[in-house]
Protein backbone atom coordinates (compact mmCIF):
# COMPACT_ATOMS: atom_id res chain seq x y z
CA UNK A 1 0.00 0.00 0.00
CA UNK A 2 1.24 3.46 -0.79
CA UNK A 3 -0.01 6.99 -1.15
CA UNK A 4 1.67 10.06 -2.58
CA UNK A 5 -0.52 13.00 -1.51
CA UNK A 6 1.75 15.40 -3.40
CA UNK A 7 0.53 13.78 -6.64
CA UNK A 8 -3.03 14.93 -5.90
CA UNK A 9 -4.43 18.09 -7.46
CA UNK A 10 -3.02 21.00 -5.41
CA UNK A 11 -6.39 21.73 -3.80
CA UNK A 12 -6.59 18.16 -2.47
CA UNK A 13 -3.06 17.53 -1.16
CA UNK A 14 -4.04 18.29 2.45
CA UNK A 15 -7.36 16.45 2.04
CA UNK A 16 -5.49 13.28 1.05
CA UNK A 17 -2.94 13.73 3.86
CA UNK A 18 -5.76 14.12 6.38
CA UNK A 19 -7.55 11.03 5.02
CA UNK A 20 -4.36 8.99 5.42
CA UNK A 21 -4.05 10.26 9.00
CA UNK A 22 -7.53 8.83 9.71
CA UNK A 23 -6.45 5.27 8.90
CA UNK A 24 -7.03 3.21 12.02
CA UNK A 25 -9.88 5.33 13.43
CA UNK A 26 -12.65 2.92 14.30
CA UNK A 27 -16.17 2.38 15.55
CA UNK A 28 -16.88 2.10 19.24
CA UNK A 29 -18.16 -0.48 19.87
CA UNK A 30 -17.08 -2.40 16.75
CA UNK A 31 -19.97 -3.21 14.40
CA UNK A 32 -22.13 -0.35 15.67
CA UNK A 33 -21.54 2.27 12.94
CA UNK A 34 -20.99 4.61 15.91
CA UNK A 35 -18.14 6.16 17.86
CA UNK A 36 -17.00 9.69 18.68
CA UNK A 37 -15.32 10.35 15.31
CA UNK A 38 -17.75 8.27 13.25
CA UNK A 39 -20.65 10.26 14.73
CA UNK A 40 -18.92 13.52 13.68
CA UNK A 41 -18.54 12.26 10.11
CA UNK A 42 -22.18 11.14 10.02
CA UNK A 43 -23.37 14.55 11.28
CA UNK A 44 -21.24 16.38 8.70
CA UNK A 45 -22.91 14.40 5.93
CA UNK A 46 -26.41 14.79 7.37
CA UNK A 47 -26.76 11.09 8.14
CA UNK A 48 -28.45 9.52 11.14
CA UNK A 49 -26.32 8.09 13.97
CA UNK A 50 -25.55 4.43 13.29
CA UNK A 51 -25.93 4.71 9.50
CA UNK A 52 -23.33 3.15 7.20
CA UNK A 53 -20.55 5.72 7.03
CA UNK A 54 -18.16 5.17 4.11
CA UNK A 55 -19.63 8.11 2.17
CA UNK A 56 -19.89 10.25 5.30
CA UNK A 57 -16.16 9.73 5.90
CA UNK A 58 -15.42 10.69 2.29
CA UNK A 59 -17.66 13.76 2.52
CA UNK A 60 -15.99 14.85 5.77
CA UNK A 61 -12.56 14.54 4.15
CA UNK A 62 -13.56 16.77 1.23
CA UNK A 63 -15.14 19.36 3.54
CA UNK A 64 -11.59 20.26 4.61
CA UNK A 65 -10.91 21.85 1.20
CA UNK A 66 -11.90 25.49 0.73
CA UNK A 67 -14.31 25.52 -0.91
CA UNK A 68 -15.32 21.87 -0.55
CA UNK A 69 -15.34 20.26 -4.00
CA UNK A 70 -18.31 18.00 -3.28
CA UNK A 71 -21.48 18.61 -1.29
CA UNK A 72 -22.30 16.82 1.95
CA UNK A 73 -23.54 13.42 0.76
CA UNK A 74 -24.07 10.30 2.85
CA UNK A 75 -24.24 7.51 0.27
CA UNK A 76 -22.21 6.11 -2.59
CA UNK A 77 -25.31 6.39 -4.79
CA UNK A 78 -25.69 10.13 -4.04
CA UNK A 79 -21.99 10.72 -4.71
CA UNK A 80 -22.24 8.92 -8.06
CA UNK A 81 -25.36 10.95 -8.93
CA UNK A 82 -23.49 14.17 -8.07
CA UNK A 83 -20.49 13.08 -10.17
CA UNK A 84 -22.71 12.21 -13.13
CA UNK A 85 -24.67 15.48 -12.96
CA UNK A 86 -21.48 17.54 -12.70
CA UNK A 87 -19.46 15.76 -15.39
CA UNK A 88 -17.01 14.32 -12.85
CA UNK A 89 -17.26 10.60 -13.71
CA UNK A 90 -14.02 9.37 -15.25
CA UNK A 91 -13.97 7.31 -18.43
CA UNK A 92 -13.10 3.63 -18.12
CA UNK A 93 -9.34 3.23 -18.01
CA UNK A 94 -8.60 6.87 -17.11
CA UNK A 95 -5.46 7.49 -15.10
CA UNK A 96 -6.32 7.93 -11.42
CA UNK A 97 -4.95 10.55 -9.05
CA UNK A 98 -4.80 10.64 -5.25
CA UNK A 99 -8.03 12.27 -4.13
CA UNK A 100 -10.18 10.73 -6.86
CA UNK A 101 -13.33 8.97 -5.68
CA UNK A 102 -13.87 5.24 -6.17
CA UNK A 103 -17.25 3.64 -5.77
CA UNK A 104 -19.62 0.84 -6.46
CA UNK A 105 -23.41 0.92 -6.36
CA UNK A 106 -25.45 -2.28 -6.49
CA UNK A 107 -28.83 -2.61 -8.17
CA UNK A 108 -30.57 -2.11 -4.80
CA UNK A 109 -28.95 1.35 -4.47
CA UNK A 110 -26.58 0.35 -1.68
CA UNK A 111 -22.87 0.54 -2.25
CA UNK A 112 -19.46 1.56 -0.99
CA UNK A 113 -17.02 4.33 -1.77
CA UNK A 114 -13.58 5.56 -0.87
CA UNK A 115 -10.75 7.84 -1.89
CA UNK A 116 -8.03 6.83 -4.32
CA UNK A 117 -4.68 6.92 -2.56
CA UNK A 118 -2.62 5.75 -5.53
CA UNK A 119 -3.05 3.91 -8.81
CA UNK A 120 -0.54 1.11 -8.21
CA UNK A 121 -0.59 -0.25 -11.75
CA UNK A 122 -3.20 -0.84 -14.43
CA UNK A 123 -4.90 -3.49 -12.34
CA UNK A 124 -4.72 -2.36 -8.69
CA UNK A 125 -5.74 0.73 -6.77
CA UNK A 126 -4.72 1.71 -3.24
CA UNK A 127 -7.60 3.44 -1.46
CA UNK A 128 -8.60 4.99 1.84
CA UNK A 129 -12.02 3.71 2.89
CA UNK A 130 -14.29 4.24 5.83
CA UNK A 131 -16.51 1.52 7.28
CA UNK A 132 -14.28 -1.41 6.34
CA UNK A 133 -14.27 -3.94 9.18
CA UNK A 134 -15.52 -1.15 11.49
CA UNK A 135 -12.65 1.26 10.73
CA UNK A 136 -10.91 3.52 8.24
CA UNK A 137 -8.54 1.29 6.31
CA UNK A 138 -5.87 1.61 3.65
CA UNK A 139 -6.90 -0.99 1.10
CA UNK A 140 -5.62 -2.44 -2.16
CA UNK A 141 -8.31 -3.64 -4.52
CA UNK A 142 -8.47 -4.69 -8.13
CA UNK A 143 -9.45 -1.72 -10.25
CA UNK A 144 -12.22 -3.90 -11.70
CA UNK A 145 -13.75 -4.28 -8.20
CA UNK A 146 -14.88 -0.64 -8.40
CA UNK A 147 -17.86 0.25 -10.56
CA UNK A 148 -16.88 3.87 -11.17
CA UNK A 149 -14.33 6.57 -10.48
CA UNK A 150 -14.83 10.32 -10.26
CA UNK A 151 -12.59 13.35 -10.03
CA UNK A 152 -13.61 15.75 -7.26
CA UNK A 153 -11.75 18.74 -8.76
Amino acid sequence: WRCSPSNAPARLVEVVRDAVACIGMHEDPPGSNRGPQVDVWLRLAGADPGAPWCASFLTACFQRADPPPIPRLASALKIREWATKNGRLLPVGAALLPGDICGIVRADGHGHCGMVAEQLDGERVASIEGNVASAVRGMVRARAAWGWFARAV
